[in-house]
């Protein structure tokens, strides 16, 4: 690898359609940076990835790398693995070593036939081989397959046969692997377990190549970045900060007071001077008129006097406007944008019955994985907060208490005044629906007007409504299903790694909703902050198919 590689973008713009999503960005991924890119969902965090990966071609600008033949490779928030693709060839394509393999066989085929330019392009080739350790990959993906838990996969299994928790572990064996110059990763903690997120941590601690990073979680950003580039929703352009993410946190809550003082500070100049031009106008025209109709004084130097007075006041109220232009000119203070806010809190039913589902003796198996035998029993009133390792069986429960699965064995029961609402670990709601106002409209059953101002309240214009789910970002899909249990009565939420893909606004209201949610949550999160901030007073562990009751 080109250890002391950059990357430069430079006055970037892009647009979906009319929609502007990026203006004027510029930014410098240098040796030892790790950036991270925030912003609210829909800014263009993605897209600006794409962009700096070379996937997307700008409309203004350009992006280049310094030395020119270094690498940048993108590592997505889902696994995009190809139809039939084993794990080994998806491991080796995504992680670039594919492609370096490739380039040196074909350098060898060149010099065999004497090609033109054979013996630089090897020498090139044979450079990028030696410099990714391409020779040992196969055994360093073993090793990594083992570091993060998936003994029992093999190289020749398809990743399309997984299941999700194995999904997770094999992209984050990729990213461990990844031999690129320059890395970017595109929600990278999205369903890590705590055992994952510590390897991800100490592998990008340990880097000394440039990293950009988009990610919402906030305990992630505060151990790993070095510095933060935001995206800012209303000029759609971009700002660096270096230093860590709290340290920008303060810096942006500093700027934007003394912003809110300035304004208030030239508002109450402007105010002043107003008010003030206005009394002086009104002093002068009064006091002129007066003097000059007023034959009570005989003495006509009095009279003269009162008048020279009146205009002297009308002099200062023209001294006065001047002051007020002046201020407008070289002084003025834009009023500080206000971001639009996500208005998020979950409709009720009435409470449930006091039994609210149960599994006996239930088991489930799916390929290889076996969940239970399980014994337990959610009851109204109950806040389950469920934990455990990717694969463990956390969804495959949540699925079998609520009837979403087969059971092998045992039994399940829902209580019949339970009214549920589940937010999936994969957002796959309204999937069939031409667009999501369609879907959401027949989900709810509501008129088209009530819809509207619902997605509105989530941030869901009508460019965005309009369109198919499949085309709005991950986070804004997530934001729709959410937006279901707002309009929905519930006295049961289910949610499944509901952090994932929400921007930090959204995390925030989440947390709050959910803590003003007065039935039945079972919660299932890697979101080391949503755990400390929302009340549970039950804990399941799931541990290989078991469920363990915990203090």
């Amino acid at each position: 690898m080109h250890a002391h590689a950059q990357l430069i973008a430079t006055g970037l713009a892009f647009s979906y359609g009319p929609r502007s999503i990026l203006r004027d960005i510029s930014l410098t991924l240098a040796p030892g940076d790790r950036v991270g890119i925030v912003g609210p969902n829909g800014t263009g965090k993605s897209t600006l990835l794409r962009l700096l990966a070379a996937e997307l071609d700008p409309e203004l600008g350009a992006v280049s790398a310094n030395p020119s033949a270094a690498t940048v490779g993108l590592m997505r928030q889902q696994l995009d693995d190809q139809p039939d693709e084993t794990v080994g060839a998806f491991v080796s394509r995504s992680t670039g070593v594919g492609a370096v393999l490739a380039e040196f066989e074909a350098s060898l085929v060149d010099v065999a036939e004497g090609a033109a330019g054979s013996d630089e392009r090897y020498d090139t080739a044979l450079s990028r081989y030696l410099a990714t350790d391409a020779s040992s990959f196969a055994a360093r993906t073993g090793q990594a397959m083992g570091e993060v838990g998936l003994q029992g996969v093999e190289l020749t299994d398809k990743v399309a046969d997984l299941s999700g928790g194995q999904r997770t572990k094999v992209n984050l064996a990729a990213m461990l692997l990844a031999s690129f110059d320059v890395l970017l990763l595109d929600e990278p903690t999205n369903d890590l377990d705590q055992a994952g997120l510590d390897l991800l941590e100490s592998m990008l601690l340990g880097q000394e190549r440039a990293i950009a990073v988009v990610s919402h979680d906030r305990t992630f950003l505060e151990r790993v970045i070095t510095s933060v580039y935001e995206l800012e929703d209303h000029a759609h352009t971009g700002k660096r900060f270096n230093g860590g993410f709290e340290a920008w946190q303060h810096a942006r809550d500093v700027a934007r007071q003394q912003h809110y003082d300035a304004y208030d500070e030239f508002n109450a100049k402007r105010s002043q001077l107003q008010e003030r031009a206005q009394t002086q106008q009104q002093w002068s025209t009064v006091g002129v008129r007066k003097a000059k109709t007023d034959k009570s004084e005989p003495d006509k130097n009095i009279r003269a006097h009162r008048i020279a007075t009146s205009e002297k006041i009308a002099g200062k109220a023209k001294q006065t406007e001047g002051a007020l232009e002046r201020l407008e000119r070289n002084e003025r203070v834009e009023a500080p944008w206000e971001p639009w806010e996500l208005q998020l809190d979950f409709a009720t039913a009435e409470r449930s019955g006091t039994e609210v589902a149960t599994l006996t003796g239930a088991t489930v198996k799916l390929g290889d994985f076996t969940l239970g035998p399980v014994d337990v029993a959610v009851t109204a009133g109950d806040r389950i907060m469920i934990t455990g390792e990717n694969g463990s069986g956390k969804t495959t429960l949540l699925r079998a208490l609520f009837g979403e699965v087969k059971l092998d064995s045992g039994s399940h029961h829902v209580g019949r005044s339970a009214q549920v609402s589940t937010l999936r670990q994969q957002r796959k709601l309204f999937a069939d629906a031409p667009s999501l106002l369609r879907g959401f409209t027949d989900a709810v059953g509501c008129d088209d007007q009530v819809v509207r101002s619902q997605l509105a309240k989530l941030g869901l214009d009508t460019q965005r409504i309009d369109r198919p789910v499949a085309d709005l970002s991950p986070g804004e899909q997530t934001r729709a299903a959410l937006g279901l249990f707002a309009a929905r009565g519930s006295n049961v939420l289910v949610l499944d790694e509901p952090t994932n893909h929400l921007d930090l606004p959204a995390i925030e209201q989440l947390e709050a909703a959910l803590q003003a949610f007065p039935h039945t949550v079972l919660l299932v999160t890697h979101d080391r902050r949503l755990l400390e901030a929302v009340t549970t007073n039950r804990h399941w562990h799931v541990d290989r198919g078991q469920v363990a009751e915990r203090q």
